[in-house]
């Protein structure tokens, strides 16, 4: 799950929401993006700007998860994004290795 720009910033709550609504309907290995760091408020710009290096690292971390540790198989993989994280969600497909993300959904928050 990547969120949006500066959602992630003030509401953690919500976030474990999200994830405690997918373990209701079963088992899942879930991995939420924090770029925090290098998308500080109230500067949007710096953070739009750096969505395709947060989508390159999050690649990166999926690529060593799929072939290198063999935790998932690439067709169990459904990466979602919230507004900007949306974009970054739709970006990681530029930089993953392991082939095409069989799903990608995009939501606004």
């Amino acid at each position: 799950m990547i969120f949006d720009y500066p959602f992630f910033l003030l509401n953690y709550r919500y976030i474990i929401i999200n994830i405690l609504a997918y373990f209701e309907h079963g088992h899942y290995n879930i991995i939420s993006v924090d770029y925090g760091t290098i998308a500080q408020s109230p500067c949007y710009w710096a953070a739009a700007h750096n969505v395709p290096l947060v989508a390159n690292c999050t690649a990166q971390l999926l690529d060593a998860l799929i072939l290198d540790y063999k935790v998932f198989r690439l067709a169990e993989l459904h990466v979602v994004g919230f507004s900007l994280g949306g974009q970054v969600a739709g970006h990681i497909h530029l930089f993953l290795k392991a082939g095409s993300l069989p799903r990608l959904t995009g939501n606004t928050i």
